[in-house]
């Protein structure tokens, strides 16, 4: 975990910009009075996610849910928790991804942001992404969505201008952000990999010189920036963050085959 954290609020299409802060406090340990609700949050929340995915070709509907995370009602101010949800790698590769973020407090949060898993791919001029047949100039500022690599360019349309979304509560106490499947996108080639969801990496900082895993590395937010969900009050002040880590699953122990069928960070 980086000492400080940079978060993204974005205003109709003004980009501002980003804000840095001390590090929130460690996760809260939920007091065993939470009750959970019958959608799988903690009662009164004021911040949750819910993690599902939907075949890609199917009407979206019938999303299968793989995780919850949810702060505590009774958390201190501030408070991040950590999240990890892991998929099983082809239904991760073939299915959309929805992010289903709200509060059941929205009194609590005023405004929530968005910023999904980024990182730069390149930084020279002559990037040639996988798929493509020319090279493009990832020098240039701002570079080409194509320098980058991740969630964040598929999710953000005017990526890397904007590099996360928003959404209010007093308007709508929940939003379902969706990123479209790697098979659907093409964005590493249409090779096996889930690196355009799967953000499970031991080390962002250490560069990688080619292949599909090629980063520039760094500590810098520019470089490599996390899935991070976060509440803010009327000041803007952040109240409480949920840092999302997203996995597919290998399933090793059930076959004798490769560990990985499609590629991620681990």
């Amino acid at each position: 975990m980086k000492t400080k954290v940079c978060f993204l609020f974005f205003l109709a299409s003004l980009a501002l910009t980003a804000g840095c802060g001390e590090e929130p406090t460690a996760a809260a340990v939920l007091p065993s009075t939470d009750e959970v609700t019958n959608d799988g949050v903690i009662e009164g929340t004021p911040l949750y996610l819910k993690l599902g995915v939907s075949w890609e070709g199917s009407d979206g509907q019938t999303t299968e849910r793989m995780g919850n995370c949810s702060i505590s009602p009774n958390a201190p101010i501030p408070t991040t928790i950590n999240c990890s949800i892991a998929v099983p790698e082809l239904q991760l590769y073939y299915s959309k991804v929805h992010f289903l973020i709200g509060t059941l407090k929205p009194e609590a949060c005023s405004a929530i942001d968005f910023v999904p898993y980024y990182y730069r791919r390149s930084n020279q001029a002559n990037f040639k992404p996988a798929g493509s047949d020319a090279d493009i100039d990832c020098s240039a500022s701002p570079a080409d969505k194509k320098c980058y690599g991740g969630a964040g360019p598929s999710m953000i349309e005017k990526f890397p201008a904007d590099k996360g979304t928003y959404f209010l509560p007093y308007v709508t106490s929940s939003y379902d952000f969706v990123l479209e499947s790697e098979n659907s996108t093409r964005w590493y080639g249409g090779t096996h990999v889930n690196y355009l969801v799967a953000n499970d990496v031991a080390d962002p900082s250490v560069a990688i010189a080619n292949g599909p895993k090629q980063r520039v590395g760094g500590n810098d937010p520019e470089d490599w920036m996390d899935y991070y969900i976060s509440c803010k009050n009327l000041w803007g002040e952040t109240m409480y963050q949920i840092n999302l880590e997203i996995k597919d699953e290998d399933q090793e122990d059930l076959h004798t085959g490769p560990e990985d069928q499609f590629d991620d960070w681990d």
